[in-house]
């Protein structure tokens, strides 16, 4: 899985990220575009100090679901994703 990265005043990166295996209640998405929002457009430039590197910006996304987990219904499912949790 592709995702993109920052550190302290570098520009934005791709990189390799391995989620692991897909849990039962998780989908695994094809994400095609990615919007920022102001809050991380700010964490980005670090604003308020804050900022822990490897940053990953973005969590509204636009893509397709290829990978559904066992106890997923393929019809209708909520979409939770906190893309600083790390595994």
């Amino acid at each position: 899985m592709k995702k993109v990265k920052i550190s302290a005043n570098a520009k934005l990166e791709l990189f390799e990220y391995d989620s692991g295996l897909l849990k039962d209640e998780e989908v695994e998405i094809d994400v095609e575009y990615c919007g920022l929002c102001h809050s991380h457009m700010s964490m980005l430039k670090n604003e308020c100090g804050i900022t822990q590197y490897p940053f990953v910006p973005g969590y509204e996304v636009i893509g397709t679901v290829f990978v559904v987990g066992d106890r997923t219904s393929t019809r209708s499912f909520s979409l939770y994703l906190d893309s600083s949790r790390r595994r």
